[in-house]
């Protein structure tokens, strides 16, 4: 019944899993991770983020700039020695009124190239919708649908020289697709450009596309495209659960999704080193300016520069204290920041028009820019975190349940069965271990409701199946049975054997020696109640002793021992049983005489015998009575019998008699009178 709970459950959270119902909690979960249980393994500090912030439009002014900003930018950056920038941001058609910074821009893209330097353009995917009829045109989304890669596919981002829309006059498409260019000047320059429209917004983003398919090519995103354009190829071959980009193995899911390993952010609130594009522009300004005033070479003001924040604060020699007294205001900068660093381009403020913000694991506004930086870093790093498949998630799930449902219901006792079933709960822990430690993602919700979702229906068949068993156990037999031995009974009730079976026990009769003189001289209901307080005092002895009180038959008690339950020293146990009634009598005649009641003299006589006997539920179909029978149980009565006639041997008050076989088990613990080698009745 576990194992099927478990089944049950498992294929219920399969449903779900399948459908991502629960996929904004799954992500909530990987938010966690990301914060608290995560590698943290540091950002690059190759990577610069150059920004369009406030300051840059209180320098430049409002949105959008002339093309001739990014012409200063570049060859600010070029000077200073970056090795490589890749712009989030889109150029199209000229600037109407500003065709000289378009020129300008599109001669200084030229030239980083041609000085050995890496430049990655942004595009963007569009789908535009016919006129048809009385439907106006729009822009419309486009959801990607990434093809499966074979080996024979590569992607094509680096040499594609013309991209232009799919034309369709026959209007039979409802959209045409096509990658939106840069103006024609600046597009004649590019040799390697990224796709940069992959981005939902709605929630946290833990993934992206590598690339996307388009006209039987396939295009990298911006990060991809960067990388592949430092390296100077473009192959990708297809894996199972990932794909080699040329010699770079990278873990994928789905359709080739990518699963950034977000790093945290600084102090800044973001994870790489943020310079307004403004400051840059600005100290390569001073530089042309400064130069000039001084009759010296830019390479050489930037030599002393780069001098003064190497000997400061004050081991700086006269002549370089002298330069900085006289430009004390001007913006410098060292040219160590910028240095064979790998520089990203983009918006960070949104009162330029463009809303460019996502959600991380650590911010719910991070500018765009920086998931492309991102995943750049992890594949310069070869940082990854593998996803498990879908596969291995679903048999993880399975097993969990199983497991869980097995174990509540498999171990009979519930103290211990409920205990590792919340151990199973604990399985967050795993996938919080496995992504700190091995950088491993796996599910952790659908798998840990399946787990508590199994837990509680086990319980709850616990409670009304097992249960209620139990509890019709103890109806029957608390009245008769000794607490720890139901308590064992109840803990597991496959040691009740009702059906009847073949055990050796110990068998105990009792009788009152004197009990006719006590019934001639007493009403009826004097000698019940006489009884009553007796066998509750007898009983109270035997329960002790572990024994199963078996039925009164008039003023005689049977009893048993090493039966529902086996016990190994049943034999001692009945004779401690036996005993221990002879103790109580005393006890309890001490009681009537302090009370001052009028009952004549009476004692026991105890016969036991230990042998095999048929075990088991025998009566009626309607009345029923767990009870022992066989030779040995004859005997054990027929031993009780003999009492009459042993009396006197030994201490007259103890009148318990043994048979041999029970004497074999007993004999190193008891001190016994031989009385006589007797042939029974029977």
């Amino acid at each position: 019944m576990g194992v099927l709970i478990g089944l049950i459950v498992f294929a219920f959270f399969t449903f779900l899993y399948n459908h991502q119902v629960l996929k904004k909690f799954e992500l909530i979960t990987l938010s966690w991770r990301f914060n608290y249980f995560h590698s943290q393994t540091s950002s690059s500090d190759d990577i610069i983020v150059l920004g369009i912030t406030s300051d840059s439009m209180r320098y430049f002014g409002d949105w959008k700039w002339s093309r001739g900003v990014f012409a200063e930018t570049l060859e600010a950056l070029d000077f200073f020695g970056a090795k490589s920038v890749s712009f989030d941001l889109f150029f199209p058609g000229e600037h109407r009124c500003a065709k000289k910074g378009d020129k300008l821009f599109a001669e200084e893209f030229k030239k980083f190239q041609d000085n050995g330097k890496y430049l990655t353009l942004a595009t963007v995917v569009d789908a535009v919708y016919h006129r048809i009829k009385n439907y106006y045109s729009e822009t419309v989304k486009k959801k990607f649908k990434l093809l499966s890669l074979n080996n024979e596919n590569k992607i094509k981002a680096l040499t594609v020289r013309e991209i232009i829309p799919q034309h369709s006059d026959e209007y039979l498409k409802e959209y045409k697709i096509y990658l939106q260019k840069p103006y024609q000047d600046l597009f004649d320059n590019v040799r390697s450009i990224g796709i940069v429209n992959i981005i939902n917004t709605e929630s946290a983003i833990f993934d992206t596309p590598l690339f996307v398919e388009f006209d039987s090519m396939y295009f990298a995103t911006l990060g991809l495209a960067t990388y592949f354009n430092i390296n100077q190829k473009s192959n990708v071959l297809q894996g199972n659960g990932f794909v080699f980009v040329d010699n770079l193995k990278v873990p994928v899911f789905g359709d080739n999704r990518f699963m950034l390993n977000w790093y945290k952010p600084n102090s800044g609130g973001v994870p790489y080193s943020t310079i307004p594009i403004n400051k840059l522009v600005r100290s390569y300004k001073f530089l042309e300016r400064g130069s000039k005033e001084l009759g010296i070479t830019k390479e050489e003001l930037q030599s002393k520069i780069d001098q003064i924040y190497e000997c400061m604060p004050d081991n700086c020699s006269k002549e370089l204290i002298e330069l900085e007294k006289r430009y004390p205001e001007e913006p410098t900068v060292n040219s160590k920041t910028y240095k064979d660093k790998y520089v990203f381009i983009g918006v960070l403020d949104q009162s330029t028009g463009i809303k460019d913000l996502i959600k991380t694991p650590f911010s719910d506004g991070t500018p765009g820019v920086y998931l492309h930086a991102n995943l750049f870093d992890n594949l310069m790093q070869k940082d990854f975190i593998e996803r498990l498949s879908y596969q291995t998630t679903l048999l993880v799930m399975l097993v969990f349940s199983v497991l869980t449902g097995l174990t509540l219901l498999g171990i009979k006792n519930p103290r211990y069965s409920l205990t590792a079933g919340l151990i199973f709960c604990l399985y967050p822990v795993v996938p919080m271990l496995l992504f700190k430690y091995k950088n491993i993602y796996t599910d952790m919700i659908y798998t840990e409701l399946a787990i508590i979702l199994t837990y509680i229906l086990s319980v709850a068949y616990q409670w009304v199946v097992v249960e209620k068993d139990k509890r019709d156990i103890s109806k029957t037999f608390s009245n008769y049975l000794a607490p720890q031995v139901l308590n064992e009974i109840l803990s597991d009730p496959s040691k009740l054997k009702l059906g009847g079976k073949k055990r050796e026990i110990s068998i105990l009769f009792s009788d009152i020696r004197g009990f006719t003189t006590i019934s001639e001289q007493n009403t009826p209901e004097g000698v019940v109640e006489f009884l009553n307080e007796f066998f509750d005092a007898m009983v109270e002895q035997i329960i002790k002793a572990e024994g199963t009180v078996d039925k009164f038959i008039g003023d005689a008690i049977m009893a048993f021992w090493g039966a529902p339950v086996e016990k190994e020293n049943h034999a001692e146990l009945a004779v401690r049983g036996a005993l221990g009634m002879v103790q109580g009598l005393k006890e309890l005649k001490q009681k009537w005489v302090l009370e001052g009641r009028d009952i004549p003299e009476i004692n026991i006589g105890i016969g036991i015998n230990t042998g095999e006997a048929i075990v088991g539920n025998v009566g009626a179909s309607k009345i029923k009575s767990y009870t022992v029978i066989g030779d040995s149980v004859n005997l054990a009565s027929r031993l009780e019998g003999l009492n009459k006639e042993y009396l006197g041997i030994g201490d007259p008050d103890i009148s318990i008699i043994i048979s041999e076989f029970t004497y074999e088990h007993v004999k190193d613990i008891v001190e016994v009178e031989y009385a006589n080698e007797v042939k029974v009745k029977g």
